[in-house]
């Protein structure tokens, strides 16, 4: 008994070295100490004063200028940017509230106007002289618009709008001054003495001075903090506080050191930040009047002696060594939880057993537990194993397998067996068949009989030579994948109690862990990186930008909930997320203990966290709560090039105006930038020029991005930063315009309009002009063809109508008088011609007449001669008329024709019908004219009128209708007489014809 005690005791006392159990997160108070990239900061020299503006810049003021710092990048403002100082900075740079930049040097006092980059020297003038020494400003106020500052051997009061100036108090020897919060006190350090020169507001608007001798070494640096009577000096023995009365002023040292070389003021304005020569810096609280911090280099400062300190308003405090080092200090985080720490002795395995009992083996071979109660600890087991051992469950045992022996804890009692010495390291629980090891000769079966271990080869497994097995890589699901020869995984499963091959899958190198997810997807990590089995083999899941996850050692492998894969690496923590192709990174700036991950199983114990073991201890976190860390990173346009030339080489830090091109200039480059305090290979930029780019693109900070060639259009260059941990971070948006050429213009569209309007304008005046003309030849010609109708008319009538009328008339007397009785026939014959031809001739002169070519006088022609045909041959005429427009004018064409219709169906009806009354009906309405000619005679039938008129007249009176654009319809009924009606649409405008 006394033996075993010792061993316990043994086993505790060698735990306690290297084990420190801690069931909460970091400690409160711990902070990350990062060190900024010395190149970054390489043209400032030794820094003298940090400051920070409103969007996240960090400016460190030194010997050779100053330079503004986004986490990554540093951006020189010296003489070749248009400052002409030739003295470093003597002031903090501080910003107003539109974004200008005040500072001092020696000689002068300087504006940076950041929206243009104008920097301009402004100088007091005194008595008419020009102060060209001692500037130095300590304070902004943005309420009242005034900047404080020494000039020469007084204090002055600057209004920053009207850059008007005015003297309050002086003389002066002070070179550090601060002003209370209230504004009516100023201390003044004068650095070669242990005096400090306070001034008070007088009712004059000037402060009046008054000194007070500290006694506590020379005043270097002095402060406000808190209280409006309360300041601080950092003297050349150490942290003293002031406190300044009415009548009395007190001072004491509150921490005695080396000499103070800086001060800051926490943002919060509940404690001081002091550098101490040689020493690191520490942190003093006003409330508790206690010194709460101390760190030096042993800590991990990149320097013993700071020259400048800054709290910024994240909570995060920058440092500046004399050495030319900067640190960036933050409060650690608590995202991770540290279960317990480690350090010489790492973890060798991890497992849970079914009843939610984590075991913890360690390299010496130590055991740790942690049963699953509630505010439970670990705690060493009365058992330990050889080096490096290995943890298995199978059931309510745990198998510690180590170099030569099985050690088995069933019903919490251990057992120790021998194992064969070619018994390899790697074991599979079985799942419902017997539980295998690797051996050097293959696959084994192994069962515990009584205290005996019994091992034979196993089943469904070939017998193989030389460690061609190398790993077994257990599933949940009684599944898991063997590792052969390093080239091949094959993938095993249980079936009926026999293990079966469903799968070999080839895969040059090691395996160092696999993870099967709820949706059966297969992933690997190796030596080089995570891999995904599709179609029967194994891809790279490559991370979205080309820095990250080549080459990183996937030690540890597990899934969230949420399906996203987690690696435990040499080189932190990643997250890949399939659904996204989007990798995630945490390392200590995030809360790690360490950034080494090792080659342990990772557990889920409690749901929504994960458990994994690093280098210097065992870490759990929740994913979720990963995932929304709000790292804060901002994206801006560093530099813009159009066609190659730069747009505006002083704009630097500040907002870009829209950018309006002309579409010569479309070709444009812009350098992409972030804002971000602390950066890792994952920091990117995504961006997309919208109607342009189909997707985002992701490309790593300052960055040149080109587009060549803008068609032109009005587009939105959109910047999303993606933080250190690679989550979407802040946005930006730049509005850009390439405008199109004068002819793809609104305004040179509505020229061509207005032109082409012109033009139509313009033809269609000349072609009325053409018509008009054309109308007037027309004009000119029917006037001359009426005139030569007049002519032949009027000849017609008096030569050739005389001639007609005297051959009647002859022919007339001559059968009157009986003289030629045998020539009576011949006579009645010419008289019968002459008289027909004389109506003829009538006809004609009619259609010619231009003065008888109305709708009535067609109708009074026709009616004349309707009455004088009929009446020679003794059967009753009858007409009717009726006209809405009786003056619509006829061509002599549609004269002739229409009466020709007429009198070819009168000669019709006296050769053929027998009737004894004809009608003749004219009417003229709806712009149509309709003739009608009806008798009472004997009738017909078509067939025999075409038969009797060989087709002809009929034919002929159709033909002469459809000439003018009429219609001829005949009716007719044997014993009912007949019915002809030509009806014939007037025109609208009626033309000449011939």
């Amino acid at each position: 008994m006394a033996k075993g005690n010792s061993r316990v005791k043994n086993a505790s006392r060698v735990f306690s070295l290297f084990v420190a159990v801690m069931l909460c997160g970091s400690l409160p108070g711990q902070r990350t100490i990062i060190p900024v990239p010395q190149d970054a900061l390489t043209s400032v020299d030794q820094v003298n004063y940090i400051s920070e503006t409103s969007d996240g810049y960090v400016s460190f003021s030194g010997n050779l200028g100053i330079t503004f710092f986004d986490g990554g990048l540093g951006r020189e403002l010296s003489s070749d940017k248009g400052a002409s100082f030739k003295q470093p900075p003597q002031s903090p740079c501080y910003e107003d509230d539109g974004g200008t930049l005040w500072f001092t040097t020696y000689n002068a006092l300087y504006k940076y106007v950041r929206s243009s980059g104008e920097v301009r020297k402004i100088q007091f003038v005194r008595d008419e002289k020009i102060i060209s020494e001692a500037y130095r400003a300590f304070d902004l106020n943005v309420i009242n618009r005034t900047l404080m500052l020494r000039a020469g051997d007084e204090i002055w009061s600057f209004d920053i709008d009207e850059e008007t100036y005015v003297a309050v108090a002086g003389p002066v020897n002070s070179v550090s001054l601060a002003i209370n919060p209230a504004g009516n006190l100023i201390a003044g350090a004068t650095w070669f003495s242990d005096s400090v020169e306070i001034f008070r507001l007088a009712p004059s608007g000037n402060y009046a001075f008054r000194e007070v001798f500290a006694g506590n070494g020379n005043a270097l640096k002095v402060i406000f903090a808190t209280s409006d009577s309360i300041a601080y000096l950092g003297t050349t023995n150490g942290l003293a506080e002031l406190h300044i009365g009415s009548t009395r002023t007190e001072c004491r040292l509150v921490e005695r050191t080396e000499m103070i070389e800086a001060l800051s003021l926490t943002h919060d304005r509940s404690g001081i930040w002091f550098a101490v020569r040689g020493q690191g810096i520490r942190h003093y609280a006003t409330q508790s009047e206690e010194v709460t911090h101390r760190f030096s280099e042993a800590d991990g400062l990149s320097g013993k002696t700071a020259t400048a300190l800054l709290h910024s308003k994240t909570g995060a405090l920058w440092i500046a060594y004399t050495n030319g080092a900067i640190d960036y200090m933050i409060p650690s985080k608590s995202s991770f939880k540290t279960l317990f720490k480690t350090h010489d002795n790492r973890i060798s395995d991890i497992v849970e057993t079914n009843e939610g009992e984590v075991i913890i083996g360690l390299n010496s071979g130590e055991t740790l537990s942690l049963p699953p109660q509630e505010n439970a600890q670990f705690k060493v087991l009365d058992h330990r194993g050889k080096f490096q051992s290995k943890l298995f469950t199978e059931g309510d045992r745990v198998f510690q397998l180590d170099f030569r022996q099985l050690h088995v804890r069933a019903h919490g009692e251990w057992r120790t067996l021998a194992r064969p010495e070619s018994m390899l390291d790697d074991f599979f629980p079985g799942g419902g068949a017997p539980p295998l090891a690797l051996n050097l000769s293959g696959v084994e079966e192994f069962t515990i009989f009584k205290d005996t271990l019994l091992v034979r080869p196993a089943v469904g497994f070939p017998v193989v030579d030389n460690l061609d097995f190398v790993k077994i890589l257990p599933f949940p699901d009684t599944s898991f994948l063997l590792s052969y020869q390093t080239k091949e995984l094959w993938h095993y499963i249980v079936a009926n109690g026999r293990y079966k091959v469903i799968g070999k899958y080839p895969l040059e190198g090691p395996v160092l862990s696999a993870v099967k997810t709820p949706n059966e997807s297969i992933y690997v990590g190796t030596p080089t990186g995570l891999f995904l089995l599709s179609d029967g083999r194994f891809v790279p899941c490559l991370p979205s930008s080309p820095l990250t996850g080549r080459g990183i050692s996937v030690n540890s492998l597990t899934y969230d909930e949420d399906g996203n894969l987690w690696c435990g690496t040499p080189r932190g923590l990643i997250c890949y997320r399939p659904e996204m192709q989007r990798y995630n990174y945490f390392d200590k700036i995030d809360g790690l203990i360490s950034n080494h991950f090792l080659n342990v199983r990772a557990l889920l114990p409690v749901p929504g966290e994960i458990w994994m073991a690093t280098d210097s201890g065992l870490v759990s976190f929740e994913p979720k709560e990963l995932l929304n860390l709000a790292q804060i990173a901002t994206p801006y346009v560093a530099g813009i090039w159009v066609n190659d030339l730069r747009l505006d080489n002083q704009r630097v830090l500040q907002e870009v105006a829209p950018i309006s091109e002309p579409f010569i200039r479309n070709s444009l480059s812009f350098k992409l930038a972030s804002v971000a305090p602390t950066r890792s290979d994952f920091s990117a930029i995504e961006y997309q020029l919208k109607d342009y780019d189909l997707n985002a693109i992701s490309v790593s900070p300052n960055t040149t991005i080109r587009y060549p060639n803008l068609p032109p259009g009005n587009y939105t260059l959109q910047l999303t930063a993606i933080n250190r941990n690679g989550l979407p971070s802040g946005k930006k948006r730049l509005a850009i315009t390439i405008n199109p050429p004068f002819t793809q213009t609104l305004l040179f569209y509505l020229l061509c309009t207005c032109v082409l309007a012109l033009i139509a304008i313009g033809l269609y005046i000349l072609g009325l002009r053409r018509e008009r003309l054309k109308q007037e030849r027309l004009q000119e010609q029917q006037a001359r063809l009426a005139a030569e109708r007049d002519r032949i008319a009027g000849e017609v009538h008096d030569d050739l109508g005389g001639q007609i009328s005297s051959i009647l008339y002859l022919s007339e007397e001559m059968l009157m008088t009986g003289s030629t009785p045998e020539y009576e026939y011949e006579l009645s014959r010419i008289n019968e011609l002459s008289r027909s031809s004389l109506q003829n001739v009538r006809d004609i002169i009619f259609a010619l007449d231009n003065r008888k070519a109305s709708l009535s006088a067609l109708g009074e022609q026709l009616r004349g001669a309707g009455e004088t045909f009929f009446g020679d041959r003794k059967i009753g005429f009858r007409s009717s008329e009726e006209y809405h427009q009786p003056d619509f004018v006829l061509t002599s064409r549609q004269k002739r024709n229409l009466m020709l219709i007429v009198k070819e169906a009168w000669h019709n009806i006296a050769k053929n019908a027998k009737a004894s009354v004809v009608t003749l009906d004219i009417q003229e309405r709806d712009q149509q004219l309709i003739i009608s000619v009806t008798d009472n005679g004997v009738g017909f039938t078509t067939s025999k009128s075409e038969s009797s008129m060989g087709g002809y007249g009929l034919d002929n009176m159709k033909n002469k209708a459809i000439a003018i654009g009429g219609q001829l319809i005949i009716e007719s009924t044997p014993s009912k007489g007949t019915s002809l009606q030509v009806t014939w649409s007037l025109p609208l405008r009626v033309g000449c014809s011939v």
